[in-house]
């Protein structure tokens, strides 16, 4: 926000009044085009100073600054309309309050700014006297209280059609017949666009399908009890746990342990592709 012509001390050099006056014009229509259900955190150098008193801008200062207010104080103030300059909030030390050093020369011009009806959540706002985020220019932070709303995560699945149910042949059967028979009862679509005509046909043989099928509960996109799950991939991943069992069970150092390890890791291996086969055979049948 600094227009990059102000000094330090808040001064201009080739920087004239016109120009000043519509840089705090546009932060102002800024500020207002901001929907006040939104939160406004503005941290900038402002190159203006505030002073160490709030008399005539009560809410917006917090009679708690430094230094003299002058000129480009005066208009940080009036554009601050419905913001607080939190820096003024809080009792501090003097040396806590400057902002900028440069030689004997000291003064607090970078604030932080939030909506006057948000000022309860700054916990603080202080200076690290040890830090210089730029040349001559202390750290300033900001503490907010703020909270944080846990997404709530859906954890039941919506209800799935049980297509794999297609391999049970009168089950199979029953779909054809009823697909057909619905597809007779819409009589010609000739004069229907081929979108249409899709979302129509789509919509049929969902719906045959749910009545059929039947759907899933939505208690888990996977169970041990699925219909992937056959006595190879059971007894495979039996094989496995016993394998990782005894492999855990075998001093470490020891030569025989490599030969478990080895074992074990042949055994996941062949799990993995065991389960990935019965899944892809299912697949293909959907």
């Amino acid at each position: 926000m600094d227009e990059g012509c102000c000094t330090r001390d808040g001064g201009s050099t080739g920087c004239d009044d016109s120009l000043k006056e519509k840089f705090w014009e546009d932060l102002d229509v800024e500020i207002m085009g901001i929907p006040e259900c939104e939160a406004i955190y503005i941290g900038e150098d402002f190159n203006g100073h505030v002073g160490r008193m709030n008399d005539g801008y009560e809410g917006v200062h917090g009679g708690r600054g430094y230094g003299v207010r002058n000129q480009e104080g005066e208009a940080l103030l009036e554009a601050a309309f419905d913001l607080a300059i939190v820096n003024t909030y809080y009792q501090k030390k003097e040396q806590h309050l400057i902002t900028y050093r440069s030689g004997q020369y000291s003064t607090q011009i970078d604030y932080f700014f939030l909506r006057r009806s948000k000022i309860h959540l700054a916990k603080d706002c202080k200076i690290v006297t040890s830090e210089s985020l730029v040349s001559q220019h202390r750290l300033l932070i900001l503490d907010l209280n703020l909270k944080v709303q846990r997404l709530q995560k859906n954890s039941k699945p919506p209800p799935r059609t049980k297509w794999y149910r297609l391999s049970d042949r009168e089950l199979a059967e029953e779909f054809r017949k009823r697909i057909v028979d619905k597809m007779v009862g819409m009589g010609d679509m000739a004069e229907m666009r081929v979108n249409d005509c899709w979302n129509k046909m789509a919509v049929c043989v969902r719906s045959v399908a749910r009545d059929v099928f039947g759907e899933t509960t939505g208690k888990g996109k996977i169970d041990r009890d699925t219909w992937w799950w056959n006595e190879d991939v059971r007894m495979i991943l039996k094989e496995r746990k016993n394998a990782f069992k005894e492999w855990k069970s075998v001093e470490e150092g020891n030569d025989r342990e490599k030969e478990i390890k080895r074992s074990a890791d042949l055994t996941s291996k062949k799990a993995k592709k065991t389960v990935a086969i019965a899944r892809a055979k299912v697949q293909d049948k959907l």
